[in-house]
């Protein structure tokens, strides 16, 4: 019983056996054969695609993590530099747009002076700036420190050899005498307010002034010069009783977002 079962498990292999050899045998023939062995070639080809998709496809999903994380950061750095040099560009587009305007001003109303940064800026209420050059470089006390294309920005109140300290107009220290253009009687002092928006102190009552009149420095003060735009009257004020007009005045500029300035030499 047991030598039968083991007969028939031996012819059952054999068979089997010699099913596969027959199977190799018609794949090899049928291959012989031209146009058959072209089909067969397409089809082992199109196998050989799908797999190497399917491999690249598994490659990508079981990539480990700490590779994405790799590459994560490597973009992110990059943007980051990218970022830091447009900055740079505009910042180097503001100071160029900046000087040109100074130089605007240098050659037209043929000034002397000295070009300077802006390095630090104090709280609002106290309304002063330091630049980098001081008296290494000819900045003396009381010097006006111009914006754009001659504006006042400020006067030089303190000196070190290599910096300098610039009250600004609008500051509430700040009295400044000045006149409206075309008017020499038209005298009065600018004083610094809260806020932006400065105030014309001391005109006569008889003065002609009109809402959007330019107002420059009279010259009468110490080392600022005639004719350095302050602003523009935006409105006048007439109390019955007081014996002078008044008049807000609005910088033509936003001094925050200057950085280069420029600092006249003092008038003798």
């Amino acid at each position: 019983m047991l030598r039968q079962s083991r007969i028939t498990k031996t012819g059952y292999g054999l068979r089997t056996a010699g099913i596969f050899v027959a199977i190799i045998l018609g794949y090899l023939l049928l291959r012989a054969i031209p146009p058959v062995g072209r089909v067969f070639a397409r089809v082992e080809h199109t196998f050989v695609v799908l797999g190497t998709g399917i491999g690249g496809v598994i490659s990508r999903v079981t990539s480990s993590e700490a590779s994405t994380s790799s590459k994560l950061n490597l973009c992110t750095t990059q943007l980051a530099a990218a970022a830091t040099h447009i900055a740079t560009l505009q910042n180097d587009a503001k100071n160029v747009s900046e000087l040109e305007a100074t130089i605007g001003y240098v050659n037209e109303a043929h000034v002397k002076g000295v070009a300077a940064r802006i390095v630090t800026r104090s709280l609002p209420e106290t309304s002063v700036l330091t630049i980098d050059k001081g008296s290494n470089d000819g900045i003396v006390s009381g010097s006006a420190v111009t914006i754009a294309d001659g504006h006042l920005l400020g006067v030089i109140t303190e000196v070190a050899s290599g910096s300098a300290q610039v009250r600004l107009v609008h500051s509430q220290a700040s009295s400044i005498p000045a006149m409206i253009v075309g008017s020499d009687r038209t005298i009065g002092l600018v004083e610094g307010q809260e806020g932006t928006v400065l105030r014309m102190q001391y005109i006569p009552l008889d003065a002609n002034v009109h809402e959007g009149d330019v107002v420059v420095t009279s010259g009468l003060a110490g080392g600022l010069p005639a004719n350095i735009v302050i602003g523009l009257v935006t409105s006048v004020i007439s109390v019955e009783t007081a014996p002078f007009l008044e008049a807000l005045i609005e910088p033509l500029y936003d001094d925050r977002t200057w950085t280069n300035v420029l600092v006249l030499s003092p008038t003798l």
